[in-house]
């Protein structure tokens, strides 16, 4: 079975002190938004392109995005792939998580919630 994603590639800097620490992460998500699994550290974008290239992803879109990766630290690649494809990168497909954001409700809402 074959299976729509959005692959995300992110380079994450933290500075501790004097230390200074560069993450780039591989990511998957469904296109609404769901995780695919748990997003996996990689290293640089050579790394991704790795895995990204097992997902069909050709060179000539992975050098395109680069670029972009190289200028704004974080690249969104559209790509369809197999189920067993994507289980073999170390993802799991049927983990679905919602990523959300957690803030108090207004009184509104609340008042809302009792009706």
């Amino acid at each position: 079975m074959t299976i729509k994603l959005v692959a995300v590639v992110r380079r994450a800097i933290r500075a501790t002190g004097e230390t200074i620490v560069c993450f780039t992460s591989l990511g998957l998500l469904y296109p609404d938004g769901r995780d695919c699994g748990v997003p996996m550290f990689v290293e640089g974008y050579e790394g991704a392109s790795e895995l990204l290239r097992r997902f069909g992803v050709t060179s000539q879109k992975l050098e395109e995005h680069r670029r972009q990766f190289e200028k704004d630290s974080e690249v969104r690649i559209p790509l369809i792939a197999a189920e067993a494809v994507v289980r073999e990168a170390g993802f799991n497909p049927r983990e679905q998580r919602v990523r959300t954001q957690h803030r108090k409700s207004t009184p509104r809402e609340l008042q809302s919630r009792k009706s």
